[in-house]
This record gives C-alpha cells, structure tokens and sequence, in this order.
C-alpha cells in the first residue's frame, strides 16, 4: 500500500482496458529483447525499425534510446549515433553507463572534419563526469582508449589516475604481449629483458602468446645476442603455433641471417607445422641473397603449387619478386598468366622485375596494361616507370609521368617519387627540368639532396651550382653519408689533384674511407688527375681489401696505361670476377698488345666463365686494330648464339663493321636493331660519315629526329666529319647551327675542330680563320688550328697558314708534323726563307720526321709497309714485283688513261713510299685482272685483300704479323657464302683414328656417299639399329625409312636435302659406322622450321645456307671421335656455315662439347590422346586461329587427290612400317 500510495492518483479503468493494456505491454516487452539483441549483433538498421515499433513511453524512453545507441554503434554506423545522441540530449533523454561508452567508442573512429574524434570525444567526457559515469569501468575504459586513439596520452593517463577503483589484478600475457611491441619499437632492449623476468617469474614464459611477442622484440632490437635470447624464448614455449615459427624466421631474416632462417623454416617443416601465407611471403624475399637461392626459391614453389598457396596473392607476388631477382622473368611471366586478380602489389612487382633485368620496353607495356585494368598507379609504380624511361632514353615518358604527378597532389608529398624524378631527368641530361622537380619537392631528405647533388656532379658546367647546394644543405641536413661524400670526390676531379686531396682528407677525419665505394672513388679521382701513385699508396693502406678494390686499381693503372703494374695486381687477386678479366683485355686492347689480349680472352673462357657484353665490346678493339672482319664475324655470331642483347654492344660492332670497311653488315646491323637509341644512331651516322657517305649519314639523322631523339656533341662530330669529307659545306654549316641553337648543344673542341675543318677544306679559309677566333678559346685547340694549317697546305695560303702555325707551335711546340706542313707551304711558294726559318726551329728542338706505314692483309696474314724501309725482309722480293709491273704497264698501252695514271704513280712510288704502290697495285690488279699477275704477294684473283693506311705517327712500332688466332670462341667454321654445292660429285676421304671397346685403337677410313642405295641395308641397319636392346629400335634410323625419303624425292636436293651419307670402315673394309648426313641449302615448305633462326643470320650479313644437317642420332659409339672429326674436317673443306646435330645424348654431347660444338636447346610439343570420342572433339580444345587453320588445311586434302587413311589403337605401333614409299612418294612431287 506504501508503494501504491507515492503514484500519482489514476482513473480506474475497466476490466476490458485492462486485459488490453496487459497485452500491449507483454508485446512492448518482446520488442525491447529484439532491440537489445540487435544491439548486441551490430545490426543498427534493424534497431531503428523495433525502436520505432516500440510504443512511445516517457518512463522508458532512456532504455530504448540506449538500445538504439549501443545497437549503432556496434553496427559501425558512427554518424547517425552521433546524431541521435543529439536528438536525446535535446529531448532530456540521459543514455545510460553503456550507453555512453559506446558512444565514446563510436567518436572516437570519426574524422575532425565530420565533427567527431577529439572535438566529440572530450564533449562526451565532459558529458560522463557531470552524470557521474566516469568512475565505472566501461566508461572509463572507452573515455581512456579514445583518448589514446587521437593521440591525447596525457588526457589518457589523468582518466586512468582519477579513476577511484582500478582493476587491481596482475599484468597477463595479454598485457605483456601488448608491452613487448612497445620496447621493440622504442629500442629498449635492457627494458624489454626486465620484463622478460617478470614473465619468467610468473611463469608465463610458456604461454604462446607471450612467448611470440617476446621472440619479436628481441627480432626488432637487432644483434646476435639478441638473436640468442629469441631462439632461447622460442625454444621454452610449450605448444608453438606457426605464428611462432612466423617470428623467429622473420627475426633471423631481419637481421641478415638468411642461413639461420632456412634452416629454421625446413625444421618446421620436419616438425609438421604447415606454414602458413605469412610464412612463405616472409621467406620468399632472401631466397635469393643465399648461395643456392635459385633452387631454394623452386622448392618453396614446388611446396607452394602441392598445398594450394598459389590463389594468395602476397604469396604470388613473393614468388615472382624472387624469381625477379634471380633473372628468370620466364617464371615471373607464367605466374603473372595464372593468375585470376591481381592488387597493384601484382603489377608493380612486375614491372619491377622487368626494369631489374634489363627489359625497360616491355615494363613500359605491362604499365600500359595496367592502366587499362582500371587499377590506379601508385608511387612504387611511376617509380618503376621513370627508371625504365631513364633505361631507354625516353623522356617524353618520364615527362607524361611528371605531368600525372603534378595533376595528383597527394603524389607530389611522396619523397621518394619526387626523388625519382630527379635522379630520371640527370640520367636524361635534362638537368634544368632535375633542378625543377627539385625545388617541387616539399619533404626533402637526404635523398633528395643526394639526387641533385649527383645531377650537378655529372657534368663540369654545373660544378658551380653543386657548391651553391651544398652549402644549402648543410644547412638543411646535419649529417652527410657517404653518397654525399662520393659526389663531393666527383666533382673535386674537375677542380684538380688540391681539391682531390681535399676531398680525401675530410673523408678520413669523418671515417668514410673504410667505406669500400668512397675509398674506390677517391682512387678513381687520383687517377683521372694522373696521379695513379696517390691511388696506389692508399690502395695499399686499405685494411679491407676486395675484389672490387682490386678492380678499381687495375682500373686506375688502366687510365694510365701502367700495365705491368695492373699485371702484377692482377696476378695477386685471391678472387677474379668477370670485372677484372675485361679490365685487363681492356688494358691489352688499349696498348695495342693484341696476342695478350686474346690469350687473356682465352683464359676467361678457359675459367668457365661467359664473355658478356662488355667482354665483347672490347675484344671489338683489338679486331678493329687488326683491320679484321673474320674476327668481328666471330664475335657477331657469339653474340646471336649467347643472346646478348645490349645496345651499347650492338653500337660497338656496328662500329667495328665500318672501321674494318664492311659498312653493309653494319647497315644490316642497324636495320634489325630493335630499341634505335642515341647510340646506335650515332655509330650508324659515324660508319657513313667514315665510309665518305655524307647523304646517307644526313638520311640517318633526319630519322633520328623524327624519333624524338635529342643529338649530342658526338653525333655533331659524326656529321660535320661526313660532309667535311663530301665537300657539304653548306649543310654542315647549318647542322651545326641547329644543333646548337634548336638543341641547346654547346659545341666541344672535337666539334669546332670538324667546323674548322669543314670550312677550311671547301676552300672557305678566311671563314675558317674567323670562326677558330670567334669561339672560346677553351673550346678551340691544336686539332682545329691543325686543320686549318693542313688546308692551307693544299690550297697555296701562306699568310692564313702563318697565322694558324703561330698558334700550333704554342700549343704544340713538340709537334713535327706542324713544322713540317709549315715548311712545305713555304716551299710550295718559294718562300725559302720561311723554309729556312721552320728547319731552324726543327734542329733547335732537335726533330726527325717519322715515316709513314700502311699495311694489308693477304690469307690471315698482314703485311706491314714503312716508306724507305731498307730492313723488310721480303724488300727485294717487292721491288722485283714493282719493276715487272711498271714493265708490264708501259707494254700495254691499250689500258689507256688509268694505265698512264698508273705508271707515273708507281713511278714515284717506287723511290719514295712503297705502301702506297702496293695499294695502287691492287686497285689497279681489280679492274684489270688479265694484265698482270701478283706472284710476289703470293694470292688469287678470289683472295680477299683488307688494306689499311696510315699517315706519319710518333711511336708506331713495325711488325709483320701472323694471324695467330683465327677462331676466338673455340671452333669457328669457315666463311660461307652463296653458292651452288654438288658434294656427290667429289670424293671427300678422311682418316681418323678412334677405339673400340676392349681393343686397341685403329685407323678408321671415313668417306662421303651420295646416296644410301650404295650402302647394303645389312652394313647400315647393322651399325644404325641396335639389334641388342629391340626397346630402343628406332624406325627412323633405318635403311627402309631413309630410303624411301630419296626414293620419294622427299630428301633431294630440290626439297633442300642433299644426301651427303659418311660412312666409316675399318682395315677389314668392314662397316662400322653411319651418319645419315644431308646438305641444307633451304628449308622451303617445311611445317615446322623455326625461320627466325635463319633470318637472324641474314638479317646481320651472315649466310646460314648451305650448312651441313644430321638429322638422327649416328651411331656406333666405339667410332664416334672420328666421325666428330670427319664432319668437321667436311664442313671446313666445303666452306659451310654450320653443322647442326640434332637430338644426341648426354653422352655424346659431352664428345661434341669437347670438340667445340655449341648447345641449343629447342622445345617440341607432342600432342597425347585424351580420350577424344572424334577429332572434332579435339579441335573443340584448341584456340580458334588455329582450329579455323587445321580446318582450312584438312579442306586442301580431297582437291589434291588425296586420301586420308586412320591408323587406331593397336594399329599403331613402334617400328611399324607406315611412312613407307608408297606415303612419301605423293608428299614428295614438285607440284606439291
């Protein structure tokens, strides 16, 4: 009655009412329960609907708005809690404790700017401390970890202390798992061991979680120590989960323990713990810093293929950024097919790899398809972009990436990025567009001060702005690295050995020299300034000598051309790399010490290693000194066989190609050239321009130009060179002056020297004069003042050629050839005074003039030529020749003005410059073969002569040299050209000696048959069939098989099959050996010939017809050495391109290998049966191109009378005779 009695007086209401008002509140009540169950579900939008169900109700409307509060913000939706915490709050409506902590948890997650986080989070903790909810726990928790979410540690730890009564329990494994992250990332490992005793103290040791979060805070603290405590605290946990095994693996592979971690990851594997994605996207990455790594990294696929991993991508994207750092782009490109959806980590980690290998183009495309997949680049992406661009020379890239930079602003906050649009546009020389990006940048590091440091460093017109910057620096960086360091060494060589040493110094006093790059520079600097000794005494000083030291001081007495010294360095090394071998071939080649070049080539191969490109480009030297195309052929056909594709390669052989006077294979070498760059483009320009062709080094500029491609002071020397020598005055002038002006390209002193030349040689030597004076003297030097003298010489101007003399003999005092030009240009106009002047300087500097030298190249042999030289051993040998030429030629007046011409010639040359007579001999010999013979040289009409001239040279040392080496990478076939061959004709017998098993060696007589009808079936099935294992018969090695192929006019020589059969007999005339060998003269009609092959050796002025073809395994293997070596005899004999042996055994190839032959590994596919119920049925699994050709060609069977016949099952079987005559005999007609 008390209760009753405090209730406002009420109208009774009747018993129908009140059974009424009994179940509105019994169906109140359940509404209530499904707003409380969505809330706790997190299914606010189904809150909202019970809550407006729920009859409205001024005692419980703080309950249901509550509900609704937790039932939102548990279902994320953070903005509309918000707001109808307004809503109630404007009503009067209080939320409860819970209420509000989900609230405070909910505002916590929002942005400023949508009103929440701080703003709202300390509204609502005003709101809990005047309603007295802050000293519960849940509030107190959320106010507590809103605070910590926006970073208010202090406001975080004032809530906690205020708190009256905290949880008062003792720290669990869940609290030290959360403390162990925090002494990782602060570095406080003696804190973090602290704890450690804690835990070891309350035994949670043990606990899995605790122990993984222990093994990674001693992971992160780094050191082997720390190491030692991670595998202690590994080892005490009881039940270890991969998480476990996931933390000490990622700790020995953070801290450089690759070994370690290997090991620890195969014992996981023995212990049967299945790694999980984490697991093989953490072990993927250092597989291939390990020896080994490559077959590692397959092994981890093979396990990643068996248990299904292969749909995660961040384990596909593990794989193919290992195989990307192991070179095989084969395997990045199958798993790049397989896969279904790929993140932009996919792309980038392609793209990534092809610009690491090499592959600039193709990471352009694989960009663009990026692009068109919809997937937004990101940095890591235009990174990739830029440096393949930069690979490529391609600015026009780089610059659209530039522009999607400028047009995405939260791109131009990405330091890196904009670091590497700094580091794109120095490689490009674009450095005015570097210094740009530079400034643009607005978080610069040191990275970024480095990048346009080094952009400066690379060219002497901006050293004075890499002061300027790097006083700013100082001021915006406090601590230089060594990369600074190096570019400071850099660009002190432009200043001089004082500014070297300076350099050097402050490296020592800032500890930098132990760095290996900054000790290796400062050697470099040394060297450049022509103080290798410098170099040398702190080569010696260095503690932690490498491989790479010793590189770089070969490199330094390279510079210097000290080559007993590099010898000896190099005879020292404990450790050769590739490096060092084309370090000293360089050496070699730039003494002119060809034999020690090629022998030091030799012993690079001889140590198992392959020439690569650099290997090439300077063996290329030493055949362009020889004046020999052979040699350059050999290393073109290396080149093709090991696939070297490398563009400055290809621009030194096209080089090579043009100084050896072969200009067409080096046009055929420009043509297939796939990526044309600045490089080839100028040696192409330089080959015409060499070879007197000025109109067509204009053609190749022209198309140059249209490519975008900007020239360079070299490509200007090139041209002016090439219509200095074609008497194109005019359009040199005016290519000069677009190159200058249109392309901003300061001309050189190279350059000013071939317009001086230019000018001068079309008479214009006034304009001449005034253009040498007009220039920079820095850029005008004793070449460009010597051409000019030289034209003077030939067109009679004394007064010019005074003035350009006055200036050689102050530049040049030691020069003989300047006094001498001088001294002729005072005779020819009789000016004896002036002639008399000259000799007195010559005498006073005591000078002699050297003689002039050529030489030729007869057979592989060279012949050198000095004018006057009384000392040449075939000297009387020479003159007989000469005096019966000149006889010869004064009897035949019939070969008119050119004999004339001839006559004088060699008249006068026959008492002052024998070279030149010897040349005039053979050009003569050329155009009139019948009129004279050249007994004395010892050659043909067919010989191929190489002549070579050269003018008067200080220092040129007399030799008459055989060609000692004559194949450069071991057995090199003889030159092949077009031609009709009919071998059957002749009789080819060679000897060679081979041994049988259990028996002593014997002779062994290998001939040629052109036919197998002229061996007995009985002697070639005996020695092709191996009567001894039936399991290994072959039908194609037959007698039947083969014969039926000549018989059906299948292998004859118009098909390209030439029958060219070797057999080999014993003393006893016995047969004991078969090579079905045919002559290839084309492969015209073949399904399944590979053309690219061929066409590759046309394309590069190479002949692959005729060549030599076995096309089965030959047999027996007791004669197998001889028949090597009567095919190869057969091949040098005929003058062939190759001889190709296809499908031999691992054994027979290692007789071939030692012979010299080379590997080409070929793939064939062989279709199996699948069960198809019809052969459409198998055509329906092919692609539409090539189903539609199949059906094309089945349609071609009847209208040629054919028919087909099927051959099922049983019917098929191994050594069944079905590709008999009466098959091959219709495929073989010429109307087929």
């Amino acid at each position: 009655m008390l209760l009753f009695a405090r209730l406002p007086p009420r109208r009774l209401r009747s018993p129908r009412r009140l059974a009424h008002d009994a179940a509105a509140l019994r169906g109140w009540g359940r509404r209530l329960l499904h707003l409380r169950a969505a809330a706790t579900a997190g299914r606010g939008g189904g809150a909202r609907d019970v809550f407006d169900a729920v009859p409205a109700s001024n005692d419980d409307d703080r309950e249901r708005c509550s509900a609704l509060l937790r039932a939102r913000a548990a279902g994320g939706d953070h903005r509309r809690c918000a707001s109808l915490l307004r809503e109630m709050l404007g009503r009067g409506i209080r939320p409860d404790r819970l209420a509000l902590a989900a609230v405070v948890k909910s505002a916590s997650t929002l942005h400023d700017g949508c009103g929440g986080g701080a703003v709202l989070g300390r509204c609502l903790h005003g709101l809990a401390v005047r309603a007295g909810y802050v000293d519960g726990a849940a509030v107190a928790k959320a106010v507590m970890d809103m605070y910590g979410r926006i970073g208010a540690l202090a406001d975080a730890r004032q809530v906690f202390d205020e708190m009256t009564c905290p949880d008062a329990s003792m720290p669990t494994a869940v609290t030290v798992a959360v403390v162990f992250p925090v002494c990782a990332k602060l570095r406080v490992l003696r804190t973090g061991s602290c704890i450690h005793g804690y835990v070891v103290k309350s035994g949670l040791e043990f606990d899995t979680l605790c122990g993984n979060a222990l093994i990674s805070m001693y992971s992160k603290c780094g050191g082997s120590t720390a190491m030692d405590d991670a595998l202690k605290a590994f080892s005490t946990i009881c039940s270890k989960d991969v998480v476990s095994w996931n933390s000490i693996i990622a700790g020995y592979s953070e801290n450089g323990l690759f070994e370690e971690a290997l090991k620890l990851f195969g014992q996981m594997i023995s212990e049967e713990c299945l790694p999980n994605y984490s697991t093989l996207a953490n072990i993927l990455p250092f597989c291939s810093l390990v020896d080994y790594g490559r077959y590692y990294g397959k092994e981890i696929h093979g396990f990643v293929v068996r248990h299904g991993f292969e749909t995660d991508i961040s384990v596909s994207n593990a794989l193919m950024a290992h195989y990307s750092k192991v070179c095989e782009m084969g395997a990045v490109e199958s798993i790049f097919r397989s896969l279904t959806i790929g993140d932009i980590v996919t792309w980038n980690t392609v793209i990534a790899g092809y610009v690491m290998n090499g592959y600039a183009s193709r990471a352009l495309k694989l960009f663009q398809g990026l692009l068109f997949t919809g997937l937004a680049p990101d940095s890591v992406s235009l990174i990739s972009l830029l440096t393949a661009s930069a690979q490529l020379g391609n600015v026009r890239v780089g610059m659209r990436v530039h522009g999607y930079i400028l047009r995405h602003p939260e791109l131009i906050q990405e330091t890196s990025l904009m670091n590497a649009l700094v580091s794109f546009y120095s490689q490009c020389d674009r450095f005015d567009a570097a210094f740009r990006a530079f400034i643009t940048n607005q978080n610069k590091d040191l990275i970024s001060w480095n990048a346009i440091l080094s952009a400066c460093a690379n060219s002497e017109q901006h050293i004075d702005m890499f002061v300027r910057l790097l006083q700013e620096m100082s001021h915006d960086v406090t601590q230089w690295d060594f990369v600074t360091i190096l570019n400071v060494i850099r660009v002190s060589t432009f200043y001089g050995i004082k500014m070297v040493r300076e350099a050097h110094g402050y490296a020592v006093r800032v500890g930098y020299t132990s760095e290996t790059s900054v000790a290796n520079a400062i050697m470099d600097a040394y060297a450049k300034c022509g103080y290798p000794h410098d170099a040398e005494t702190l080569f010696r000083t260095l503690a932690g000598r490498n491989t790479i030291t010793d590189n770089t001081m070969i490199s330094c007495y390279l510079k210097n051309n000290y080559v007993e010294h590099a010898e000896m360095t190099f005879n020292k090394m404990a450790v050769k790399d590739e490096t060092s071998w084309n370090l000293m071939i360089r050496l070699y080649a730039q003494n002119d010490m060809c034999d020690q070049a090629f022998s030091m080539f030799h012993q690079l191969q001889s140590e198992g290693l392959n020439p690569d490109p650099i290997s090439i480009t300077n063996i290329l030297l030493v055949c362009i000194h020889l004046s020999s195309v052979q040699l350059v052929k050999q290393c073109h056909g290396y080149m093709l066989r090991a696939s070297l594709e490398d563009i400055h390669l290809e621009g030194s052989l096209l080089d090579a190609y043009s100084k050896c006077g072969n200009i067409t294979n080096a046009y055929n070498l420009f043509q297939v050239s796939l990526h044309k760059d600045l490089v080839i483009f100028t040696a192409m320009i330089g080959a015409y321009a060499m070879h007197g062709m000025a109109e067509k080094a204009v053609e190749v500029f022209s198309k140059m130009l249209t490519l975008d491609i900007k020239p360079d002071h070299v490509v200007m020397t090139a041209l002016l060179s090439a219509c200095s020598h074609a008497g194109l005055v005019d359009a040199g002038v005016k290519i000069f002056r677009s190159i200058r002006e249109i392309y901003g390209v300061e001309p050189t002193e190279v350059n000013c020297a071939c317009m001086v030349d230019l000018l001068a040689r079309g008479g214009r030597l006034q304009d001449a004069y005034n253009f040498a004076v007009d220039m920079s003297p820095n850029v005008v030097n004793a070449n460009a003042w010597g051409s000019l003298l030289g034209a003077c010489k030939v067109h009679g101007e004394v007064k010019i050629g005074r003035l350009a003399a006055d200036r050689l003999f102050s530049m040049e005092a030691e020069d003989i050839g300047n006094y001498v030009i001088m001294s002729n240009i005072y005779a020819a106009d009789d000016k004896w005074d002036g002639v008399e002047h000259v000799r007195k300087l010559m005498n006073s500097k005591d000078m002699k003039k050297p003689a002039g030298c050529s030489w030729i190249e007869v057979e592989k042999t060279r012949h050198l030529f000095i004018a006057n030289d009384v000392q040449h051993q075939d000297r009387s040998s020479i003159y007989d020749v000469l005096r019966s030429l000149y006889q010869q030629i004064r009897e035949q007046p019939s070969t008119g003005s050119v004999c004339i011409y001839v006559l004088a010639m060699l008249k006068l040359c026959m008492y002052f410059d024998v070279e030149l007579c010897i040349l005039m001999v053979e050009a003569f010999y050329c155009d009139y073969p019948a009129s004279m013979t050249l007994q004395g040289l010892s050659t043909a009409p067919s010989s191929q002569i190489t002549a070579g001239y050269s003018p008067s040279r200080l220092g040129f040392r007399r030799f008459g040299l055989q060609l000692k080496v004559t194949a450069i990478f071991g057995w090199i076939r003889g030159d092949a050209g077009t031609r009709e061959l009919n071998p059957s004709a002749e009789s080819y017998t060679l000897t060679g000696s081979a041994s049988e098993v259990n028996t002593k060696p014997r002779e062994v007589s290998v001939a040629v048959v052109s036919s197998i009808m002229d061996i007995p079936s009985a002697d070639w099935d005996a020695c092709a069939v191996d009567s001894a294992d039936p399991d290994k018969f072959n039908p194609f090695r037959t007698h039947a098989f083969l014969s039926s192929l000549e018989e059906s006019g299948s292998a004859v020589k118009e098909t390209g099959w030439l029958p060219l059969l070797v057999v080999a007999w014993d003393d006893n005339e016995t047969v004991v050996g078969v090579v079905p060998l045919y002559l290839k003269s084309h492969s015209k009609g073949e399904f399944v010939f590979d053309y690219s092959w061929a066409e590759a050796y046309y394309s590069y002025g190479l002949e692959y017809y005729p060549k030599l073809q076995s096309c089965v395994p030959f047999t027996p293997d007791q004669v197998f050495e001889a028949l090597v070596k009567a095919l190869k005899s057969l091949t040098t004999r005929m003058k062939l391109s190759s001889l190709h042996v296809t499908f031999p055994s691992e054994g027979e190839f290692s007789t071939l290998k030692d012979s010299g032959f080379l590997q080409r590994i070929g793939m064939q596919y062989h279709w199996r049966n699948r069960n198809y119920r019809s052969f459409d049925e198998f055509l329906m699994d092919l692609k539409q191109p090539k189903r539609k050709n199949i059906r094309q060609e089945r349609k071609k069977i009847p209208a040629q009378n054919s028919k087909m016949k099927r051959h099922r099952g049983d019917e098929i079987k191994l050594g069944q005779t079905i590709l008999d005559k009466g098959i091959l005999s219709p495929l073989g007609r010429k109307d087929r």
